[in-house]
């Protein structure tokens, strides 16, 4: 079955195609990714461009002309400050903050890949859950399950423990839950839901 969302592997290798397209003809690229052609529009997986000298932006989905420096992530979070700060030719960023998916207007935690090729800087982000959106509900029993697994395991003497399992659950969380090992119930209020574990909720970007 096909993903319906893209993954953080794929938006790093479309940025890595954007910018060898971006060198060997910026014209011709900048016109593709502003189309979404060539392979630089695939599900919610786009293209965004900028120039490194005055911050414009030069392709992007429904923002090209704005500056790239004023730009907010949904929670505030200067998003477009920190990518024109840091971006490097030959090294790839990475920012998080809160953004709708294309066609929507509910913010999700993204993550989006940068890097500087020549005098543009371009960027391709990713939704950190990629999966059908999960409520509070969700949250709250995917994580249950996953830290009775991990506390199963510590329970065991040394010999007996399957080690892999332990950090596949551990990794799992990680990616929920922005690579902190705690309970998270996002809209736990929406749910209903107050786990006695779930004081307190992980804050990403902005």
């Amino acid at each position: 079955m096909a993903i319906q969302y893209g993954t953080a592997e794929e938006a790093k290798a479309m940025l890595e195609k954007a910018v060898a397209a971006v060198k060997e003809n910026k014209a011709k690229a900048l016109d593709m990714f502003n189309k979404g052609e060539g392979g630089f529009k695939d599900r919610d997986l786009y293209v965004f461009c900028a120039n490194a000298s005055d911050s414009i932006l030069t392709a992007h989905p429904t923002m090209k002309g704005k500056q790239l420096r004023d730009i907010l992530g949904k929670k505030g979070y200067p998003l477009g400050q920190e990518i024109m700060q840091k971006a490097t030719e030959g090294t790839i960023g990475e920012v998080t903050y809160w953004w709708p998916r294309p066609g929507s207007d509910k913010p999700l935690a993204k993550t989006t890949f940068y890097t500087k090729a020549g005098d543009q800087i371009c960027a391709v982000g990713y939704y950190k859950i990629n999966a059908p959106e999960l409520t509070g509900r969700d949250s709250y029993l995917i994580a249950q399950a996953l830290y009775e697994l991990i506390r199963l395991e510590q329970s065991k003497p040394m010999a007996e423990r399957r080690g892999s399992d332990e950090r596949d659950a551990k990794a799992i969380l990680h990616e929920l839950f922005d690579n902190e090992l705690q309970l998270l119930v996002r809209s736990d209020e929406a749910a209903g839901l107050t786990p006695p574990d779930c004081k307190r909720s992980v804050t990403i970007g902005g």
